[in-house]
This record gives C-alpha cells, structure tokens and sequence, in this order.
C-alpha cells in the first residue's frame, strides 16, 4: 500500500520531537477527507461506470484507511 504524505513525513521526522497522537490521527483525517475529495471531484469529471470504486472504497485500497 502507498504512504500518505502524513504517514511519511512522520516516518522522516526525528525522535527528538514530540507530536500528540491527537494531532497525528487529526492530520491523517484531514489527509483522507482531501483524497476522498479529490477522488469525488474527478470522479465527477470522468464517464460514469458501474465498477468505479466509491471515494471510500477507493481510498481503502489505496492506502488503507
């Protein structure tokens, strides 16, 4: 599965800094609601199929959450 930008900037981050996992699990969920976002807005664009995943199903796939 790919990383998010969340999930690999806190991969890259030094030990020395201490972020709350309140505000890591916020920007995870403000990540997914972008993604979800922008799969919708160019689901819009694109011709309609019947075996396009929905937003959540496509971002599960993609990056599990």
């Amino acid at each position: 599965m790919k990383q998010t930008a969340v999930e690999w900037f806190l991969s890259q981050m030094p030990h020395k800094l201490y972020i709350s996992d309140d505000v890591i699990q916020k920007a995870i969920d403000m990540e997914k609601e972008n993604l979800n976002k922008a799969y919708n807005d160019g689901k819009l664009d694109a011709y309609r199929q019947d075996d396009v995943p929905s937003d959540k199903e496509y971002v599960y796939q993609k990056y599990g959450l």
